[in-house]
């Protein structure tokens, strides 16, 4: 699950990286074997909140092998506001023990933007551009 992608702006962090994408797409590789702890995620979140400028914007994460977050961090990821910038977040994994996280993940701790997991990199794309499409025209002033 290595991802190739190219960044306009990159932050290089201790167990990932964050890069906003052409597409307007912010992108978090998570790097192999690393546990992500509530301190780790802040870190992210910081890195994110820099390359998307403040601005609302999709977010793809990509773990990367027997990479995942503790019980902690997962509580803090699905609470209002912990994500500010995040429109909508796809993760991309790979492993057994990933998808029965992300499954724990969206079953119990019910994260507060949409959020879903995926095996394959093009199918979280597609699935956070018609996030995006609704979430703008949801912020569209109604007319009268």
């Amino acid at each position: 699950m290595k991802s190739n992608s190219v960044f306009m702006r990159e932050i290089k962090l201790k167990k990932a990286r964050v890069g906003l994408r052409e597409d307007g797409i912010v992108q978090t590789d998570i790097l192999p074997e690393q546990e992500l702890c509530v301190e780790d995620v802040k870190e992210i979140v910081e890195a994110i909140k820099e390359v998307s400028e403040l601005k609302m914007m999709p977010q793809l994460i990509v773990a990367g092998p027997l990479s995942g977050p503790d019980l902690e961090s997962m509580k803090f990821l699905a609470m209002p506001g912990s994500s500010p910038t995040a429109i909508a977040e796809a993760y991309v994994i790979g492993s057994l023990s990933q998808k029965i996280i992300g499954k724990f993940y969206l079953s119990f701790n019910k994260p507060a933007r949409p959020t879903q997991m995926f095996s394959k990199e093009a199918e979280a794309e597609e699935w956070l551009r018609e996030q995006t499409r609704k979430y703008w025209l949801n912020q569209a002033p109604e007319k009268k």
